[in-house]
């Protein structure tokens, strides 16, 4: 089974540098969507060589963030052969994610989610 991991990050490489190292072993590609201005982000996935999508349509035509574009131009990219993950850049998924997911018995015509764990603080 092919895993692949979407995540938009503009503007939060600092949230994104802890989170790397723990989802990017979880799939078989990792990447990330971020906007030109966005030099932290593109400087920390090539540092970690993730691959990483630049594009300016998060605010094309005046939009004020158009998330949902960048997700759409990261999906163009990968190849969708079995499953893909949308993760935010401050999400770190359990270490034992991908073996979860391998054995069950997911649906392909399904939509899946998970609960969240909110983390107020690093230490914590």
């Amino acid at each position: 089974m092919k895993i692949e991991a979407l995540t938009v990050c503009v503007n939060y490489a600092d949230f994104l540098a802890p989170v790397l190292a723990f989802n990017q072993k979880l799939f078989d590609r990792l990447l990330v969507v971020t906007a030109p201005a966005d030099k932290a982000t593109q400087e920390l996935c090539a540092r970690e060589k993730i691959d990483c999508l630049v594009t300016d349509t998060f605010y094309r035509n005046g939009k004020r963030f158009a998330k949902s574009a960048g997700i759409n131009d990261g999906l163009a990219k990968l190849s969708c052969a079995d499953w893909v993950c949308l993760l935010d850049s401050d999400i770190v998924l359990p270490p034992q994610t991908r073996q979860v997911l391998e054995r069950a018995e997911l649906d392909p015509q399904c939509l899946y989610g998970i609960d969240r764990l909110m983390c107020p603080s690093w230490e914590a």
